[in-house]
């Protein structure tokens, strides 16, 4: 019996154009009966997309990494739709979107680390510092080494400001500044995955401050 798959393309969004970097989000277009949407799998220039062949262009300095992780990330997610396709005939792009958002692959604690790897090769030491500590005392918190995207809440931040302010004794401007820095990490998670912004429980979480003489 035939049934209607999913199709793919890499397509870069210049609609998405971030002026401060020039980048623009490298994107997989995932389309089923006529209907779409985008998982992003990195961000680069627009110079170096090659839009015909799907690739970064030779001549950018990270190219071999860049279209190696470009078919590491296609390839994941293309295995995910068709294994959901095989043992449901029926999914539709509804389906195939929840599924993917709901993958708990997406952990803070392992982009946390790649973000202060960057942050570390960059010369920013203080950012850097700032970002360690700010996961040390998370994952004192949790007493444990994973924490998948889908488990940070409303409610989890809530508790962990309490356990900041209460447990900790934190004032209320370092407590913002360890929920500031979790909110940069989750924020970036669901906007280079392309995550449902609904689901991000730091735009419903107001940032509190008090003033210092």
């Amino acid at each position: 019996m035939k049934f209607n798959v999913s199709k793919f393309k890499l397509v870069m969004r210049l609609d998405k154009l971030a002026k401060s970097s020039n980048k623009a989000p490298i994107c997989l277009r995932i389309t089923k009966d006529r209907r779409s949407f985008y998982r992003t799998i990195l961000h680069v220039e627009p110079e170096y997309w090659d839009v015909k062949n799907e690739i970064v262009k030779k001549q950018h300095p990270n190219v071999i990494e860049l279209n190696a992780l470009l078919d590491k990330r296609v390839a994941e997610i293309k295995k995910e739709i068709s294994l959901l396709e095989i043992t449901d005939d029926s999914a539709n792009i509804s389906v195939i979107r929840n599924k993917l958002d709901n993958r708990t692959s997406f952990d803070v604690f392992e982009y946390a680390d790649k973000e202060m790897d960057r942050m570390y090769k960059r010369g920013q030491y203080a950012t850097y510092k700032k970002y360690k500590s700010v996961i040390m005392k998370l994952k004192e918190y949790l007493k444990k080494d994973a924490l998948p995207i889908k488990n940070v809440t409303l409610e989890f931040i809530k508790q962990y400001e309490n356990h900041l302010m209460n447990k900790k004794n934190n004032n209320r401007n370092t407590t913002t500044v360890n929920l500031k820095a979790i909110a940069k990490l989750v924020n970036d998670i669901y906007n280079n995955y392309d995550l449902d912004q609904s689901k991000n429980p730091f735009k419903k979480f107001k940032m509190k401050r008090e003033l210092t003489e």
